[in-house]
Parts: structure tokens; sequence; C-alpha cells
């Protein structure tokens, strides 16, 4: 589990707050603080406040406000928040922060970020994922660093729509690709939600699949995204990108997500065509709605494609 920062700082005293400074940090200063009440706070220093823009976005649950005086940006979480949340959005700043070439860029960015977290805390978004949906952000996350970071770089992370609404996890190269991970067992199936899901119309579309067995030392879902994210670092756009679209399948950085580790034991690739095991869109009667079915993998063979074939004219792509 991660350790707190604040849990060596006593309350504060009348007027004051206990500090504690954060290390690591090249471009900006900033503390773990504790208020007199015992509230958890970060102090961002600031060289000029005029620097800060006028509005900042609210965030719920987080106290924001310029001490003018002092020259800080200070984040104070509420007595009944949940300080790894909290703890996982002031890193989240602080990156932000500590990368700008100066300190308005570094507070342009801490307020994009800001607004993203804004965002994810207002639809009530605090609770961890379940493992279904660790599985399932694997097995994309997966397909988006072995395949498409490493045959187009950075912009592959444009091809990852599934977070922003559609049907599909991956669309590139006139394709479709929807990921789906299962686990080992006598009959495996994947689980489809939608019938959109394996609907395209005339656009080709593959079905990606990736056994995950629980293993302990073994993958992680926030080894995953570190991963993803030094091979972004590259392109300011695409991190952005990037972790909005984290941000939107309600993934942050938490301890308890380490504790779930996986192996890879098998991956394959089908394409769906006619006489494919699925429902349609236009096979669902009038009124019916919310469809969701499992597949027979071994009902799924007659489909196999070769390995590559998913990504096999990627390499056309600038």
């Amino acid at each position: 589990m991660r350790e707190s920062p604040w849990k060596s700082l006593p309350p504060g005293t009348p007027g004051t707050l206990s500090v504690l400074r954060v290390p690591g940090l090249t471009r900006i200063e900033a503390f773990w603080g504790r208020k007199p009440d015992g509230r958890l706070a970060l102090l961002i220093a600031l060289q000029r406040v005029e620097d800060v823009p006028a509005e900042l976005p609210t965030v719920r649950g987080v106290e924001l406000l310029v001490v003018a005086e002092d020259r800080r940006l200070q984040l104070v979480l509420e007595p009944a928040g949940d300080w790894e949340m909290f703890h996982a959005l002031c890193l989240d700043l602080l990156s932000a922060a500590d990368g700008g070439s100066d300190e308005v860029t570094g507070l342009q960015l801490l307020v994009s970020r800001l607004l993203r977290w804004q965002k994810f805390l207002s639809k009530g978004t605090g609770k961890l994922l379940d493992e279904r949906e660790v599985r399932g952000l694997i097995g994309e996350l997966l397909f988006l660093r072995d395949y498409l970071v490493s045959m187009i770089g950075t912009a592959a992370v444009e091809c990852w729509q599934g977070p922003l609404g559609l049907p599909q996890d991956f669309v590139f190269d006139g394709r479709l690709v929807e990921v789906k991970t299962f686990a080992a067992g006598s009959d495996p199936s994947v689980r489809i939600t939608s019938a959109e899901q394996l609907t395209s119309g005339d656009v080709p579309l593959f079905l990606h699949l990736v056994c995950l067995v629980r293993q302990d030392d073994g993958l992680t879902l926030p080894d995953l995204v570190d991963d993803l994210r030094r091979l972004l670092i590259a392109s300011h756009a695409a991190t952005e990108s990037f972790e909005d679209r984290l941000l939107t399948m309600s993934y942050v950085d938490l301890p308890q997500y380490r504790a779930m580790s996986y192996a890879v034991t098998s991956v394959a690739d089908y394409m769906v065509r006619d006489g494919f095991p699925r429902l349609a869109t236009e096979q669902i009667p009038a009124g019916v709605k919310d469809v969701a079915y499992s597949i027979r993998l071994a009902d799924m063979r007659p489909f196999a494609v070769p390995a590559g074939a998913v990504t096999g004219t990627m390499g056309a792509q600038t």
C-alpha cells in the first residue's frame, strides 16, 4: 500500500499549517500540509500570485484557494474525504505543474488537469474499478502498447476510441478492433455487452482476445499505465489525450490496483464476418434493448486469423 505523505505531520498550530516538502520536483516548490483542524493539504509555492488564473475550477470535496500573503496555491481535503484519491489528485497536479517551462505554463497545465478532475469527480466517481473492469482495461492497454504504439508511435492514442463512446475499442486503418479478456477454463467464453459491439456494417471488424490468469508478481494495471506514460512522454498532446481517456474510464493511480496482478497466457485474433456467432443490431427485435450475451471460444475457431492480421496494414500509416 502507498503510504500517506501526511502520516508523520501533526496538526498545525492556530493560524499555521505543519508542512513537509514534496521531494523530486525540479521547477516548482510544494509542500504536504496539515491544518490545525487536522485536514490534509497541498501547498504550491508561487513566484507571482498574478500568474494564477482569476477563476479556478472547483473540484468536488476539495477546497482550492490562493493565499496571497504567503504566495501559495492551497488545496485542502474536506474532513470526510478520501486521502488516497486526494493524494492521486495532488500527484497529478504536481506532475503537470512541474512539467511547465515557466510558472505561467505550469499553472496552465495544472488548470487543465483540474478541469479533468472536476469532470471526473462531478460524476460521483470515486470507487475502485472492479476486477472485471480492471481486466478489460488491461486488455485494451496491452493492445495499445504492444501493437499500436510499437507501430505508429504516440499517434496511436487517438486510435483508442472506446473511452470516447464508440462501440468498439479501437479504430485505425479503416478497420475496427474490439478487445476482450477472459479467464482460462474448460469451456471459456467472452462477454459481449451490446449488439453494436460486433456490428460494423461494411467496415472490417476484428475481435482480439487476451487470456489473463491471476499470478503473484505478475502484470498490474498501474505497471501498464506507467509503461504507456513512458512511451508517450515525447508528445505532450498524446500524454494529455491518454490521461483524459484514463479518467473517462474511471482510472486513477491508487495502490489497491497493485494487488491485482496477472499473467498473459494466450492472445488470439478473430475476424467478425458472415457466420460469426453474434447478435447484430439488425437481428434485435423492436423494443428489445440493453442486449448482452456470451460467446464460447470453441465456436469462434473457424474465424481465427493469423497473428498480425489485425494490424497488417498499419505500416502504411504516418
